[in-house]
């Protein structure tokens, strides 16, 4: 009777070392960690009057910034009052948030197109910046929000606004094919509705960037 080979046990088992690593390899290169986006992208201050039709950037990554007469303070309002983000995000279609705003909070967002999703915050400098991540396959979406004290010509206080949304992750290009187009052509509108209902919070009038 022909005998097998000792070599083929340890093949095997190497074999399935190596795919074992492959695996965890791709994972966490996979695996979407960042709170950060990948690489700085400039910021152009947006005219509320002529809204561009696109959020300047890339379907992967993209920003708008603008200038409202609303105080620092109501633009955080606005902002971590997650229940009442449908009445500024023209793509939800409801909020939730488990506990209190802050690092590390959870909550649930249902978009009017597509499924229900988690997201996390993940990064927080509070009454300043914070960034919600909403784990996908293989990718995930960020989005950062960030205020800077500012002022007009005149010495008239303002404050600049900035909402910032990128994918990463092994299959962030993909999922930027698909949802980035509509995505861009919403945070203009978005950005706006943030402004004047903060500025109606503050009692102030909307003002030119």
């Amino acid at each position: 009777m022909p005998r097998h080979s000792d070599h083929s046990v340890p093949s095997a088992r190497c074999a399935s070392g190596v795919l074992v690593i492959a695996l965890v390899t791709l994972v966490a290169c996979a695996a979407p960690t960042r709170s950060s986006p990948p690489r700085p992208l400039a910021m152009t201050l947006v005219d509320r009057d002529t809204l561009p039709r696109l959020a300047p950037g890339t379907n992967r990554h993209f920003a708008v910034t603008l200038k409202t007469s609303a105080p620092p303070a109501a633009v955080w309002a606005v902002w971590t009052a997650v229940a009442d983000w449908p009445t500024w995000d023209t793509e939800l279609a409801s909020a939730t948030l488990d506990g209190s705003f802050v690092l590390g909070a959870t909550g649930r967002l249902v978009p009017r197109r597509g499924r229900a999703a988690g997201f996390r915050v993940s990064a927080l400098i509070p009454d300043t910046a914070y960034t919600f991540t909403t784990g996908l396959p293989l990718a995930a979406l960020h989005v950062r929000r960030v205020l800077v004290p500012a002022a007009r010509a005149d010495g008239t206080p303002a404050t600049r606004i900035t909402h910032e949304v990128w994918f990463d992750g092994l299959l962030g290009g993909l999922f930027a094919s698909r949802f980035g187009p509509a995505f861009r052509a919403a945070l203009p509108r978005v950005v706006a509705a943030v402004a004047a209902r903060a500025e109606r919070m503050g009692v102030v009038r909307p003002i030119a960037p």
